[in-house]
């Protein structure tokens, strides 16, 4: 026996990491109803060994991300117990911001977030299989992709926002065809 979720979801986000958090959060903020799945909602958003945010590479990737409106950076400056710039002696090139976090606060603060998001539902579980595929011929004339993930809660689609067909034509004996001209 199968059981069914009662809401279908545009937007499937599978993991609940640094980049599964802000996808989910994404998503969300733009409209789409969202599905985190997670395989424990009690690990959602929690830190390595060394709950450092920022350096060189991963500083950078924070600061776009906050840039367009992420919940990383602004997570870690409410946790942040050690704020240091790195390289200080050397150019400016190689200097950067790093934050060392409280890693229980992190974590419970950013599912904190994701429980408060509108558009977003928490699921705890796993995507065992997965399949894609797509329909055509609604009544827009608009082609709707989507991708269906079975689990132990059953099927579950996430269909992305529609999109036009290409108006590219199709290639007939070396020449392009219209639809108008046919």
């Amino acid at each position: 026996m199968n059981f069914k979720l009662p809401t279908e979801y545009e937007v499937l986000v599978v993991g609940s990491g640094h980049a599964g958090i802000e996808a989910a959060l994404a998503a969300a903020r733009v409209g789409c109803r969202t599905l985190m799945l997670t395989q424990n909602l009690d690990t959602i958003g929690q830190m390595s060994c060394n709950p450092a945010i920022g350096g060189l590479a991963k500083g950078h990737i924070v600061r776009e991300i906050d840039a367009m409106g992420g919940a990383m950076g602004l997570n870690a400056d409410a946790t942040g117990i050690q704020f240091r710039m790195l390289n200080r002696r050397k150019g400016p090139s190689v200097r950067a911001p790093r934050a060392q976090c409280d890693k229980k606060a992190y974590q419970f603060r950013m599912k904190a977030i994701l429980e408060s998001a509108e558009n977003l539902d928490l699921k705890q579980g796993t995507a065992s299989r997965g399949w894609q595929g797509r329909w055509r011929g609604n009544r827009f004339g608009f082609e709707n992709r989507y991708a269906k993930r079975r689990d132990h809660f059953g099927d579950i689609f996430a269909r992305s926002p529609p999109r036009r067909r290409s108006q590219q034509g199709r290639r007939t004996n070396g020449r392009r065809q219209f639809d108008s001209e046919r």
